[in-house]
């Protein structure tokens, strides 16, 4: 399962902080639940930004700052999740490339 491409804001590019992604997925050790995270440039060329983390039985999923800045990012997730399985929320503090700062 993936998401759709998210643009955080309009025609800039930017660099994730921090990703939080809170819910419960599945208590299963042996199959663990994981996610990637994804950004592109331009929307057609797409990279892997982490390593991929395993949600396993953690309620929260910390992922850390991204390789560099992009427009556009997509979660993928992937694994074995149970019948009452649910998402909360997903956090992303960000800062935009540059910061508005004169180059």
């Amino acid at each position: 399962m993936e998401t759709r491409p998210l643009k955080i804001t309009a025609n800039k590019y930017k660099k994730i902080n921090r990703l939080l992604i809170a819910g419960r997925v599945s208590d299963s050790i042996i199959n663990p639940f994981s996610v990637n995270l994804f950004g592109s440039p331009n929307d057609k060329d797409w990279y892997l930004m982490n390593n991929g983390h395993a949600f396993g039985n953690k309620n929260r999923l910390l992922i850390g700052r991204s390789l560099f800045s992009c427009q556009y990012f997509i979660l993928v997730f992937g694994g074995y999740v149970d019948e009452e399985a649910y998402f909360t929320h997903l956090e992303i503090e960000f800062e935009e490339r540059f910061g508005g700062k004169l180059r």
